[in-house]
């Protein structure tokens, strides 16, 4: 996001529609398969209508009689919705905006999420539009995205392994991109792109420093699709919680800040926190958004997925071209 004369504007990441309630939409499920499935797992449910809103990496959605979520696991054998089921109703006690609380939940023989059934958050996602028409909301979804960000960060560690959150291991994690990087041809690169990125990682990694910090519970995907706001600025809702892990919270702001403008939502996040240790938080976001092309550029030659792949030569490309550091 971005502050032109006052006004609230927004800088894209992904374009997703409006109505998918934080997925990406591709019709894939049929819908009566998704009816006959819901109607048997719960059957004192009557189903009057139902149609496909959104499919994300991990699950698929459903809108049931225009006041329910269905979320369909695309893989039920790894147990990717599990955390969720069990975390949510203790995050209620920690966070104040409202987040999805699975009223309906499913299993199959084996104990594998089939389904789970929450009421539709209210509110909008924010976009270009939504911006323009309401235009005085100034700085309070910032202010209100930051919030959640602390608030989510208090919840007990035990309690979110208790419930099946994983925890990473930053530095094990970036050594595997890396890994995945020389993996994988790179023809399309150029010899400035591919400098940057071996001695990006090699001074992160090398730098004991980078990985001093205190591990947090992380909503880990606050893509602008994953967030429902009022026309005040009021957060009314907080979605797909499938990236939950305890991990470094620079990687939650890294992708909370890429759509809102970074100088202005650090300015803020800093205000919150006076005695963090900003340059070593800086640093660490300044790789984390290195380590995030290079991560979007395996994924896009390893699926063929063209955008992928050439959104992220673009970043990594400007990203070089303002090394050493990166501007605030």
């Amino acid at each position: 996001m971005q502050d032109r004369g006052g006004k609230l504007t927004i800088t894209p990441f992904y374009n997703c529609l409006p109505k998918s309630h934080g997925l990406c939409y591709s019709k894939s499920m049929e819908t009566h398969i998704a009816r006959e499935e819901i109607q048997r797992c719960i059957p004192h449910l009557g189903i009057g209508t139902i149609e496909p809103i959104g499919k994300g990496e991990q699950n698929e959605a459903f809108l049931v009689n225009q006041k329910l979520i269905f979320l369909f696991p695309k893989k039920r054998s790894t147990d990717w919705m599990k955390p969720q089921a069990a975390l949510l109703p203790e995050l209620k006690k920690y966070v104040s905006a409202p987040i999805p609380q699975f009223l309906y939940s499913s299993r199959d023989s084996q104990g594998n999420i089939v389904c789970v059934g929450y009421p539709m958050l209210s509110g909008e996602h924010i976009s270009r539009e939504f911006g323009q028409q309401h235009p005085n909301m100034g700085e309070k979804p910032i202010q209100e995205l930051i919030k959640f960000i602390s608030q989510i960060s208090e919840v007990p560690l035990a309690t979110a392994r208790a419930a099946g959150v994983t925890e990473v291991n930053r530095k094990n994690d970036y050594e595997h991109t890396l890994a995945k990087f020389r993996n994988l041809p790179k023809d399309d690169l150029t010899p400035e792109i591919l400098n940057f990125v071996e001695e990006s990682y090699a001074t992160h990694l090398g730098n004991s420093e980078n990985f001093n910090y205190t591990p947090v519970l992380v909503h880990g995907d606050l893509r602008p699709q994953n967030l429902l706001f009022a026309s005040h600025g009021d957060l009314t809702g907080i979605l797909d919680f499938g990236c939950l892990a305890i991990s470094d919270p620079a990687c939650e702001i890294g992708v909370a800040e890429r759509s809102w403008g970074r100088k202005k939502f650090l300015r803020q996040f800093f205000a919150r926190y006076p005695d963090m240790d900003t340059e070593n938080f800086r640093r660490r976001l300044d790789f984390e958004k290195i380590n995030q092309r290079t991560n979007a550029y395996c994924f896009g030659v390893r699926t063929n997925r063209e955008e992928h792949k050439n959104w992220a030569i673009r970043e990594l490309a400007t990203l070089a071209n303002n090394a050493p550091r990166m501007e605030f």
